[in-house]
């Protein structure tokens, strides 16, 4: 698959860094300090476009290419199982948790942890077990040696193996030389350069209102409405 020529990528942001920075444009020329201020840099821009910053009291907004699907086997008589996706953000709708029965499309409700285990445990005294029609999400004690991991808990417990689909926010990895393209597809390129150089204004000079903030506040919005439109299309499909 062809990719847009206008499409922004690892290479083009160290230039762009390179040029505020006053470092040499080549990055294979950097010291060992601008190559490790730029990994900050780097990382910090990416999870303020990914996440971008809201008003307080407001919802934190959710990009259309971030709402990925993910799948899920359940472990016969066991009432949870664990997320593998290594991007899962700990996010998902909750309304879109699903399985196949008989080629029935059901949707599994969100209940409260604790109901779910005290439903459970009645249940269980009866050795009674079947699909699941509820479900909570919950996230597993940090080892701090690996990325936090998270588990779905069910109830009923579930009586065979069924395979459920759901969506969920995703928390993409680093871009590099190698793996190039941030997430959000080159209509974004020019948002997510603003805010790389916004975390660079931030972690350079300590200015956190200079123009590539303000400028990247000023794309942020019209992103935004774009990714509104991509959002529109997908639920009237």
């Amino acid at each position: 698959m062809t990719v847009s020529t206008l499409a922004v990528t690892y290479v083009d942001i160290t230039k762009y860094v390179a040029v505020f920075a006053g470092w040499d444009i080549t990055e294979a020329n950097w010291t060992t300090g601008q190559i490790a201020d730029f990994g900050l840099i780097l990382e910090k821009g990416l999870r303020r476009f990914y996440f971008p910053p809201v008003a307080p009291g407001e919802p934190r907004y959710e990009w259309a290419f971030l709402n990925l699907i993910g799948t899920l086997a359940t472990v016969k008589d066991q009432e949870y199982a664990d997320i593998v996706e290594d991007t899962f953000s700990g996010q998902i709708r909750s309304d879109s948790v699903m399985h196949q029965i008989n080629d029935e499309e059901r949707r599994l409700q969100v209940a409260d942890f604790s109901d779910i285990r005290a439903a459970n445990a009645k249940l269980a005294t009866a050795d009674v077990t079947a699909a699941p029609l509820y479900y909570a999400l919950i996230a597993q004690t940090p080892t701090y040696t690996a990325q936090q991991r998270w588990r779905m808990y069910f109830h009923p417990i579930p009586d065979a193996v069924y395979t459920l689909e759901y969506e969920y926010v995703a928390m993409p990895n680093v871009i590099t030389s190698t793996n190039k393209y941030p997430a959000g597809g080159d209509k974004f390129g020019d948002v997510i350069l603003e805010a790389i150089l916004a975390a660079a204004e931030e972690h350079l000079d300590d200015d956190i209102q200079g123009v590539h903030a303000t400028r990247f506040q000023e794309l942020l919005t019209a992103a935004m409405r774009l990714d509104a439109e991509t959002k529109s299309n997908k639920e009237t499909r």
